[in-house]
């Protein structure tokens, strides 16, 4: 599967929860193609999107064959971002002695040493991105009509007595969501009754 990536930058909405984007991008590629999340750490020039970026990375498999994967930039922190910086850099890059080219040479140093580390990470980050994509995908499909146990859990919460349609069972659940909002709003409670 030959798959253009500017054509695809344009066909995606970056403007979606990154896990959300994720998971559709799985659903395009197929089993044809890997998808991987890269995180670059969270900065306020993002204009608070998740995707900032896609691109392409070429790996080997456990067969040695070159394949190449669809890599999904994201603007959260890794783990290498949550750890003490202490871990992978000294407390101060300069010194009093040094030139200005020593310490530009420190701060690319730096820059590698930062690099290496976010390459370290990238495959535990994943794990647990996908983990947390599986998660975002469930709660997509809440009202699939085979969730038993999610309708099981609505009778036992609401213990009413007459039965009530899944349908009506999810528009309850909904409802019961944005309860805070319906207090003492009688034409919207009137909406709901109707609904019912």
């Amino acid at each position: 599967m030959n798959i253009n990536i500017n054509q695809l930058k344009k066909q995606i909405n970056s403007d979606l929860k990154a896990e959300i984007l994720f998971y559709e991008l799985q659903n395009i590629l197929k089993k044809e193609r890997k998808a991987l999340a890269k995180f670059v750490g969270v900065s306020k020039r993002n204009n608070s999107k998740d995707v900032i970026d896609l691109s392409t990375l070429l790996y080997q498999d456990k067969t040695g064959y070159t394949n190449e994967a669809i890599v999904l930039h994201i603007s959260k922190n890794s783990i290498y971002h949550n750890l003490p910086e202490l871990l992978f850099h000294p407390l101060s890059i300069s010194n009093a002695t040094m030139s200005n080219k020593e310490i530009v040479n420190e701060i690319k140093k730096n820059k590698e040493v930062e690099n290496e580390a976010l390459g370290f990470f990238m495959p535990f980050d994943n794990e647990l991105f996908k983990q947390s994509v599986k998660l975002s995908s469930r709660s997509l499909h809440l009202f699939n009509d085979n969730n038993v146990l999610f309708f099981k859990i609505i009778d036992e919460l609401i213990g009413i007595d007459y039965e009530l349609t899944n349908l009506q069972k999810q528009n309850l659940f909904l409802f019961l969501c944005e309860s805070q909002k319906l207090k003492e709003n009688l034409p919207e409670l009137e909406k709901l009754l109707s609904l019912l």
